[in-house]
């Protein structure tokens, strides 16, 4: 799982600095940015998650992949969400902290009632 998470955050990364300093902005270009920020927030922290889940056993009742997976969906869908917003001009401090308690609370629910 490592190895081929390493591989693909490496290739998102890479192929979002190549569309941002060679690509002139369209909408398409914008999707493609989603897209692969989605992809490399998502294959960085989800190994991330995992080894903090195996380190500290209390932070993760449940083993497998299941756990840090939904966390980093969790994580990755907020910076998706705050590009998004930031590029609307429409993020404030005040809409940050509601997205992410909201998503904090999702965690939670899942947490404690799916896990």
């Amino acid at each position: 799982m490592a190895f081929l998470s390493a591989l693909v955050a490496v290739t998102s990364w890479l192929s979002l600095v190549l569309l941002v300093n060679l690509y002139w902005p369209s909408p398409f270009s914008f999707q493609l940015f989603l897209f692969l920020l989605f992809m490399a927030v998502f294959s960085t922290i989800t190994p991330l998650y995992y080894h903090l889940g195996l380190r500290f056993p209390f932070l993760q009742r449940r083993r497998g992949l299941w756990p840090p997976a939904r966390r980093g969906f969790l994580t990755a869908i907020l910076a998706l969400t705050f590009a998004f917003l930031r590029a609307l001009a429409a993020l404030t401090l005040v809409v940050a902290m509601l997205l992410a308690g909201t998503l904090f609370i999702l965690e939670l629910f899942f947490s404690i009632f799916v896990d």
